[in-house]
């Protein structure tokens, strides 16, 4: 899994500011997002709402009864693991509200474009389990089944013995991350994707 440190940085304005970051990852990453860059000059940062895209929320106040230290919101620090998806650049949106001494409220969205790993990226992948199976669509089909030491990925995938098409599916009934492989015959190529 990588890791990306993201620090947001801003600058306070007589008005509320509404802004769209935006950062581009690869695979599933661990964000680590630090508000050390955040600017209290004007008026000190009372409250931080943070909105993940699974409608999660983090919520930190600055301690009103300090009067040593008004900035003590520049010091928060937290994390989040984002997922890539089947489905390359996909957005995966942060959003922030910092709700200022002065009354006002300033609205920031950080845009995490997501796209799939390479199988460069997996240090182990095995092939734990092969079935022969038909399906619907197309007989001859070869069902495999992929497990990865890292991060503890699994998933499967139907190859088809005598076409070009591929069908692939994640497994999302396993407790671990899933993921869907693609591997064909005719391009010649293996790619990985972590959910």
């Amino acid at each position: 899994m990588n890791t990306f440190n993201y620090t947001l940085s801003t600058t306070q304005a007589a008005s509320a500011t509404i802004s769209t970051l935006y950062q581009n990852l690869t695979g599933t990453n661990t964000v680590n997002f630090s508000l050390s860059s955040i600017d209290q000059t004007t008026s000190a940062v009372d409250k931080v709402i943070v909105t993940f895209y699974d409608d999660r929320e983090l919520v930190f106040n600055r301690d009103l009864s300090s009067s040593t230290d008004a900035k003590s919101l520049s010091s928060t620090t937290f994390t989040q693991v984002v997922h890539s998806e089947l489905i390359n650049s996909c957005e995966k949106p942060v959003e922030i509200l910092l709700h200022r001494d002065d009354g006002i409220t300033d609205f920031y969205t950080i845009e995490f474009k997501m796209f799939k790993s390479i199988l460069d990226d997996y240090v182990d992948i095995n092939l734990i389990k092969t079935d022969f199976i038909d399906t619907d669509v197309s007989q001859d089909n070869i069902l495999l089944t992929f497990e990865g030491d890292d991060p503890g990925l699994v998933g499967t995938n139907v190859l088809s013995t005598n076409q070009a098409e591929y069908f692939y599916f994640g497994s999302g009934t396993t407790a671990t991350s899933s993921c869907s492989t693609e591997v064909g015959f005719e391009d010649e190529y293996d790619f990985v994707h972590q959910l």
